[in-house]
């Protein structure tokens, strides 16, 4: 537990330095490249999205640092509609790449690779009706999402371009689906 939350500050501050200098370097530019313009323009959305992962981080923490267990599940691996067959109560297929990880590894990477594709906040509440999470889980999960890659905006192209379009949207996504499920949480209490 202490061991991965110094692992996710020390990513969270290199992600801070990394795009604080990008920013930087590029601000001192008269005329910018297409992927540099867009870059810029949404450079707030990487310092909101990594303060974000900075407060559920510390908030995880809080709960788990006391804890003695946390709870393993064997997981899919690649975890993906196409392999889910919805007869009866539903089930997955093409379990080879299953293994023993945290509860929320499945989610993350169906979320992660389907997030423009599903309504995440219908599918986390499907999931949470017939697996739910302890609070510490849901805030793992909601950390693991919220930390941004990190992105080159070179070379220069039109592949670079839309790289840094999905990014964008991926961190826009994730950052709505995470405040909504906070608040209702919130207002559930």
């Amino acid at each position: 537990v202490k061991t991965f939350y110094e692992e996710k500050k020390k990513d969270i501050n290199y992600l801070y330095a990394y795009y604080q200098d990008l920013v930087l370097q590029l601000e001192s530019k008269v005329y910018y490249l297409p992927t540099e313009y867009l870059f810029l323009r949404n450079s707030s959305m990487i310092n909101n999205q990594l303060r974000l992962t900075e407060e559920l981080l510390e908030e995880w923490y809080s709960i788990v640092k006391t804890k003695e267990r946390e709870r393993l599940v064997y997981v899919h691996g690649k975890c993906s509609l196409d392999h889910f067959l919805p007869k009866d109560d539903g089930y997955f297929i093409s379990l080879e790449n299953a293994h023993l990880g945290l509860v929320t590894d499945d989610i993350e990477y169906l979320f992660r690779n389907s997030f423009s594709t599903i309504d995440l906040g219908t599918t986390y509440d499907l999931y949470q009706r017939k697996y739910p999470y302890s609070e510490e889980e849901k805030l793992l999960l909601f950390i693991k999402l919220s930390l941004p890659e990190k992105i080159s905006i070179y070379p220069a192209s039109l592949e670079t371009n839309k790289k840094i379009l999905l990014f964008y949207n991926k961190l826009a996504t994730f950052n709505r689906f995470i405040l909504e499920k906070k608040q209702k949480n919130k207002n559930g209490k």
